[in-house]
């Protein structure tokens, strides 16, 4: 039996050093740019795999015209079943040693691979570079606390990076990103003994739970400050948009997370707290963004504030360790049970 740390004698059928997964859903707009970026690699010994999740767009056109120009290009057509289950067809299909993920409305560096590739070692498992995010073509470049280069092998070290992935507070987190597939080099020996791969029954932070799995069924991770991969953003994001089954997206993701940091030990209920209040806020600024009538409001208000994983998220939270000034007014105006107060604050800054 081959152990979570240990080599397995494994051929993969090409010699190619990276395999680019990127599944495709309806980008018609942005899929040319993240290709451009993909063929033009200086890194030449790579893969690229596009998984067009059942596109209604140009997108499918577009995916053939590459594959025929690049023979590095494999081109799957599946029927739409959502992009955690497009990422787990192209790492099945995957043939190279390492693979990364870039989603197909973003784009990389000319030396993504390059950059990414030159940090391999026996040892590491996954190499994290750095993502900066890109809305109506501004660059916001999240700080960055760490060094050029860092290596992270005991747990406690480990423990730093899974904080980063569960609480987005400056205060707490040193590296952004960590939480998204964005930049991001495994080994997929690793994947396949481990048995890792997407949760496609998650809607939301189904990348925080595969990262937090490789990263600890990994000897070593590496992090390293280079610029490599841009993040475009949306105001059409899921993450923007409000839907009836938010909550209980957020309520299955946070019990999976739950599970895999009881597993490991993983002693940081504050800041899955912290991590409850975030998704809480998100849901709040999305319903109000849809719903304009004020006694609505109050109820949702009351009635999302009492769902179990939000109420004691509230109820226990160290208010010192939230960073953003709304969640924290969010946390006390709810302990005081001000639902109305909550839905004047909302409704203030839309």
């Amino acid at each position: 039996m081959v152990g979570r740390f240990e080599k397995k004698e494994e051929k993969y059928m090409d010699s190619k050093t990276i395999s680019v997964i990127v599944p495709v859903y309806n980008t018609e707009l942005y899929l040319e740019e993240c290709l451009e970026s993909l063929i033009r690699q200086s890194l030449t010994d790579i893969e690229i795999i596009l998984v067009n999740d059942g596109s209604t767009d140009k997108s499918a056109t577009i995916c053939q015209l590459y594959a025929k120009k690049d023979k590095r290009i494999k081109y799957i057509e599946i029927e739409n079943a959502g992009v955690s289950n497009a990422r787990n067809i192209g790492i099945k299909n995957a043939t190279s040693e390492w693979i990364t993920f870039v989603d197909s409305d973003d784009w990389v560096s000319q030396d993504y691979c390059k950059i990414l590739a030159s940090y391999i070692n026996d040892k590491v498992g996954v190499i994290i570079g750095r993502t900066v995010s890109v809305e109506n073509n501004i660059v916001f470049d999240d700080f960055f606390k760490g060094k050029d280069k860092q290596y992270f092998t005991t747990n406690e070290e480990k423990n730093i990076l899974y904080t980063s992935i569960i609480n987005d507070s400056p205060k707490i987190r040193k590296y952004p990103h960590l939480a998204t597939c964005s930049a991001k080099l495994f080994r997929k020996r690793i994947l396949d003994n481990n048995n890792i791969k997407y949760c496609d029954d998650l809607k939301y932070y189904e990348d925080a739970l595969f990262n937090m799995e490789a990263i600890s069924s990994s000897q070593s991770v590496t992090i390293v400050s280079d610029i490599v991969y841009y993040y475009r953003m949306h105001n059409s994001s899921s993450t923007r948009l409000y839907s009836k089954d938010i909550i209980d997206y957020y309520q299955k993701a946070y019990k999976k997370l739950i599970v895999f940091a009881s597993n490991i030990n993983l002693q940081i209920q504050n800041d899955f707290y912290c991590f409850n209040i975030k998704n809480l806020n998100t849901i709040l600024v999305n319903y109000f963004r849809t719903i304009d009538n004020f006694k609505e409001q109050c109820i949702f208000v009351k009635m999302v504030c009492h769902q179990k994983i939000f109420y004691d998220a509230i109820k226990n939270v160290s208010i010192k360790t939230i960073w953003y000034r709304r969640r924290i007014l969010l946390v006390i105006l709810a302990r005081f049970k001000c639902y109305k107060m909550i839905a004047y604050l909302y409704n203030w800054r839309k």
